[in-house]
């Protein structure tokens, strides 16, 4: 399992809340989720990139299918086998 914790800083939070007309802290745990669906994939495939989550068979099974040359299809199954 993979836990992953974003922790944004009040200020983004504020400015965040202000942009989405939120006056008070009621409006803006209101909007919460709303602004949390526009933000959290772009903080995601900054911290990530674009790439895609997968379990190791499937992961292993990309590897063998892709275009990479025989020396970068060993050192990714190997990355793969070490940390899924």
């Amino acid at each position: 399992m993979i836990h992953i914790e974003l922790r944004i800083k009040r200020s983004k939070i504020q400015y965040d809340a202000r942009t989405n007309g939120c006056e008070d802290v009621r409006a803006q745990l209101e909007m919460a989720s709303e602004i949390a669906n526009k933000n959290i994939p772009r903080y995601l495939k900054s911290a990530y990139g674009i790439g895609k989550f997968v379990k190791y068979e499937k992961a292993k099974r990309l590897i063998q299918e892709s275009g990479y040359i025989k020396g970068q299809k060993k050192c990714c199954s190997i990355f793969c086998k070490r940390y899924l």
